[in-house]
């Protein structure tokens, strides 16, 4: 789900309560295909909390929905250094606790 003005039809992320391109406040949580393209990346070697296994993908990838909807995500289910700019990714979510974390894997 990913904010989007009803008026404009533009896609708002991250989320506030009127569009910044129209400025309207009839903005709602849509559906969208969980389809994108990794636009940068980088590859951490660093475990920055307790048990965070290293080497991790943390990227940018845009929506398929709209040029320039970027989301920050991990990439999963790859080797780190196969991912590249340009990779087509669908969304997979990882439940942790009560929050589902949306992250991304190479297409199939």
């Amino acid at each position: 789900m990913i904010n989007q003005c009803q008026a404009c039809q533009r896609y708002v992320h991250p989320p506030v309560p009127m569009c910044p391109s129209c400025h309207s406040r009839d903005v709602t949580a849509v559906a969208v295909s969980g389809m994108a393209t990794v636009a940068s990346y980088t590859v951490n070697h660093m475990p920055w909390v307790p048990d965070l296994p290293v080497p991790y993908v943390f990227a940018a990838v845009e929506l398929d929905e709209q040029q320039g909807l970027h989301l920050s995500t991990e990439i999963i289910n790859i080797d780190p250094e196969a991912v590249s700019i340009g990779m087509p990714v669908q969304v997979v979510f990882e439940q942790q606790e009560d929050i589902y974390l949306p992250l991304f894997e190479p297409r199939s």
